[in-house]
């Protein structure tokens, strides 16, 4: 589950994910981005995905469309970064 605050993001692992929990506040977050997908991602459902860059690491979020509600768009209004440059996923 991804949760967005005015002051945080934070991630909880759930039962069909093998991430464990993360909580960044947002002055933590260095950058954001979109994050491209193959071909064998998007076959799998996961049609758009998403970077945050923080602590010089890189953590990755592609929620199926369904569940996608504009997360990127509203951690760049939230916080005041720019969406960065699209990255390889999982690079």
């Amino acid at each position: 589950m991804l949760f967005l605050t005015n002051q945080r993001v934070i991630f909880r692992a759930t039962r069909i994910t093998i991430s464990h929990g993360h909580e960044w506040k947002l002055e933590e977050i260095q950058a954001i981005g979109r994050a491209k997908l193959s071909v064998w991602s998007r076959i799998g459902g996961y049609l758009r995905a998403w970077y945050l860059d923080v602590e010089d690491k890189r953590h990755y979020f592609a929620p199926w469309l369904v569940f996608h509600r504009g997360w990127l768009e509203k951690l760049e209004k939230i916080s005041g970064l720019p969406i960065g440059e699209p990255r390889d996923l999982f690079t």
